[in-house]
């Protein structure tokens, strides 16, 4: 074949090949060359371009942290690797996440880590990629990290969300991997996916589908929960998005207009089965801060949520300090309630019920909240729904379609803040790439 002989005269600078054996293995070896040459698209008529179909391709849809660990999984065995995102810019919500303090995941013993999941996949996906084995991923992809004083895990000084990002695309680039942004996934096919771009309609085949494409919370980022639609109708359960990790809104009456910004230290709000110490800020409408956000699942089950001004000291304990002798605002400095503490005290007693001592302490330890409900999903860190975890098995393959998965946040699973969030999404990642690694593995054997 012509290409073949270019080929070698290219290659090896001579025309003549008088050896047979070494003739045969230099054709081999030029075909191969062109076979590797076909590696990005070699078919397009249109707006339609496909896959070289005898190459193991995966299609990866979404550049979240899990989309990304899958996509260098697949890269770095040797899979022909492409990441589609429908932004201009890749990974967007964990560069905005990032902005707030970008805590990558979690340093706690992985037992007590594992608890902060509400379901069974995403804990067997920890286990084989632990919060121990993120950080010797990055470590090894040059972003050094440290546990913070409250046990979450950041990179160090220095290293921006940004770089971050860099670092992990360009990894995957140099393992062959390919990125496509501007490319919003309109439709399934079998092993195919239909494509928008602004150059019309396009077509996608690929040995493996992998979607990771988000929850439905800052859409701004891309992550808005639009592609339900198009998984419903291909007969998969879908559960409906709701606030995961966001502020809760009380009754106005229970608000001060002047607290508005203003912090309670030191305190806790607990539920009938959940309870969370920590900081928390009033808003003009209700309460911010991480223990209301642990508590979020207990407000969609519209269970009665309560906080407690003085958590380290049991009633007990304060009756016990109490001196009647001082005046009942003097007693509560002496405990060292904040002025913000004591104002809320005032706001929910009556006059009456501030002078009583049993009744005064009580409510330091049990103000009932009265919740009007979450902030939406535009306003919150995360959300809870998204695909049926019984509609994937335990490496993420999605059950009524071959040969495809979906990871990360577009999954029905819940934890709380505190890079949790980012160590599951990964973790995912992780085992549904290794799933589809070992399945080829066993075809072969």
């Amino acid at each position: 074949m012509r290409h073949e002989r270019i080929g070698l005269q290219a290659l090896f600078g001579f025309k003549h090949l008088r050896n047979a054996l070494f003739r045969a293995k230099f054709i081999f070896l030029s075909k191969r060359l062109i076979h590797l040459a076909k590696i990005s698209f070699i078919q397009e008529s249109g707006d339609n371009f496909y896959f070289c179909p005898d190459l193991k391709t995966v299609l990866i849809v979404g550049s979240g942290p899990a989309g990304l660990m899958a996509a260098y999984q697949l890269a770095r065995r040797g899979y022909q690797t492409h990441v589609f995102d429908h932004k201009k810019s890749f990974s967007r919500k964990l560069l905005v996440a990032g902005k707030g303090g970008f805590n990558l995941t979690h340093g706690e013993e992985l037992n007590s880590f594992l608890r902060k999941y509400n379901d069974s996949k995403i804990q067997d996906a920890i286990r084989l990629f632990s919060n121990d084995d993120f950080r010797t991923f990055l470590m090894e992809m040059g972003v050094e990290t440290y546990v913070g004083s409250s046990g979450r895990v950041f990179p160090i000084k220095g290293i921006t969300p940004a770089e971050l990002v860099t670092k992990w695309k360009q990894s995957i680039i140099d393992l062959g991997g390919q990125f496509h942004a501007e490319h919003r996934l309109e439709e399934i096919q079998g092993a195919s996916m239909i494509f928008e771009t602004e150059k019309g309609r396009v077509k996608m085949v690929g040995d493996y589908l992998v979607l990771a494409l988000g929850g439905a919370s800052w859409s701004v980022t891309g992550s808005d929960g639009s592609w339900t639609g198009m998984i419903e109708r291909m007969g998969i359960k879908v559960i409906p998005f709701a606030s995961s990790n966001g502020g809760i809104v009380l009754d106005s009456e229970f608000l001060d207009k002047n607290s508005s910004g203003k912090a309670l230290k030191n305190v806790a709000v607990f539920a009938s089965d959940v309870y969370r110490k920590g900081d928390l800020v009033f808003t003009e409408y209700g309460l911010e801060g991480t223990p209301v956000y642990a508590l979020n699942g207990a407000v969609r089950e519209n269970k009665e949520l309560c906080l407690d001004l003085k958590p380290d000291l049991s009633e007990s304990q304060i009756k016990f300090r109490w001196n009647s002798e001082l005046q009942p605002t003097d007693q509560l400095r002496a405990l060292k309630l904040s002025k913000e503490a004591i104002s809320l005290l005032k706001r929910t007693l009556t006059r009456e019920e501030f002078l009583n001592v049993d009744v005064l302490i009580s409510q330091i330890k049990r103000i009932p909240l009265p919740v009007q409900g979450l902030r939406n999903i535009e306003e919150v860190i995360s959300t809870v729904g998204g695909v049926a975890m019984d509609e994937v098995n335990s490496s993420f393959r999605i059950k009524k379609l071959k040969n495809a998965y979906a990871i990360g946040e577009m999954l029905d699973w819940d934890t709380c803040t505190g890079g949790y969030l980012i160590q599951a999404s990964v973790s995912t990642g992780f085992v549904a790439a290794e799933a589809i690694i070992n399945a080829d593995r066993s075809l072969e054997d």
